[in-house]
């Protein structure tokens, strides 16, 4: 049955949080809108007091579900239009990948934000886990057949996710001068690389490239 729902995803004029989000419906084909809420005004409005926020509504234009926090998003993203696996397994592999995702993005926010004592131990765990990430991104991209995927030969959940992670960390790198992106260098992640490329080729994803500001990953 196809999906004859419309949706609306509520967030601030920045990637931050919600940019996989908005990948994923353009992936998928949705019809969706994007809406800026004035803020903290329209705080008391949403569920949890939080963005982003996904409305979806009917044919008629009723709204049928409302749905917080940006992980929670995505994956209701993926199983409405059938781009999570079934198998309890496989989807499992993608949702891990994806979590650890989420918590180099935090280390490395939290660094941004600290406090001048903090700050060398911020660095030193947010360092720690890109070198790890790395590693062992590297390993599976490998294992993978090099082909750009994480998974199979198509664009994935995972890929779209960690194109945008890279994307953030290089952008941050570049405007705050924290060096984090050297680590993502090609002469440190030569793997990484083939995702971005692929991603960016993906036909499923040209229109959204043409229509959205893309981060600078260079």
């Amino acid at each position: 049955m196809a999906n004859t729902s419309s949706y609306i995803l509520r967030y601030f004029d920045l990637p931050g949080l919600a940019e996989t989000s908005r990948t994923l419906l353009n992936f998928v084909g949705a019809q969706w809108a994007e809406e800026h809420p004035e803020w903290p005004a329209t705080k008391g409005k949403q569920p949890f007091g939080r963005l982003p926020v996904l409305v979806e509504k009917d044919a008629s234009g009723n709204v049928i579900f409302e749905l917080s926090e940006s992980v929670a998003v995505e994956r209701y993203i993926l199983r409405t239009f059938g781009l999570l696996p079934t198998d309890a397994k496989a989807a499992a592999r993608q949702e891990q990948l994806r979590d650890q995702f989420t918590d180099i993005l935090l280390s490395i926010v939290y660094y941004d934000g600290a406090e001048d004592a903090d700050k060398a131990k911020r660095k030193e765990n947010a360092v720690a886990l890109i070198k790890t990430a790395v590693s062992a991104y590297s390993k599976l991209l490998r294992e993978n057949g090099s082909n750009g995927h994480f998974i199979g030969s198509n664009t994935t959940y995972v890929d779209i996710a960690f194109y945008n992670l890279v994307s953030f960390i290089r952008a941050n790198s570049k405007e705050n001068d924290d060096g984090f992106a050297s680590l993502l260098s090609v002469e440190n992640a030569p793997e990484f690389e083939k995702v971005i490329a692929a991603v960016e080729a993906d036909s499923a994803l040209q229109s959204h490239f043409a229509t959205r500001q893309k981060m600078a990953i260079a």
